[in-house]
């Protein structure tokens, strides 16, 4: 691949809604998926790969107080790998993705949750 374009969305966008996310949210990362996926089908034959990365909920300040340390441990709980992921994970994530490693991949949705394994979306 000559190029790559790495969207961000959010899994909110797949499971309509999330743990803080509206509608209008979810439809609008939504929305980011399904331009990701036909810039995919129109831009791939060119050379260019396309990805989106999807996660669940980042461990950051956005929430301000609705985020409390002690709702940080209960959700993370639900994953896999008992934590929240970092701003750290998605940077990684959309690096590898940008990097010419996923040679094999050009169409993907990534999503990390610690719940779930990634999956793509093709």
């Amino acid at each position: 691949m000559e190029a790559q374009i790495v969207s961000l969305s959010s899994v909110s966008g797949q499971r309509g809604g999330g743990v803080f996310g509206t509608s209008a949210y979810s439809a609008a990362k939504a929305g980011i998926m399904g331009l990701t996926k036909a810039l995919a089908r129109e831009l791939t034959p060119r050379g260019i790969r396309v990805n989106c990365v999807a996660p669940s909920m980042v461990d950051t300040d956005i929430a301000g107080d609705l985020l409390t340390p002690e709702r940080k441990v209960e959700l993370a709980k639900g994953t896999l790998v008992g934590r929240l992921a970092t701003v750290e994970d998605v940077a990684n994530c959309i690096l590898f993705l940008a990097s010419d490693k996923p040679r094999n991949c050009p169409t993907t949705c990534s999503g990390f949750r610690g719940d779930e394994d990634w999956f793509c979306c093709r």
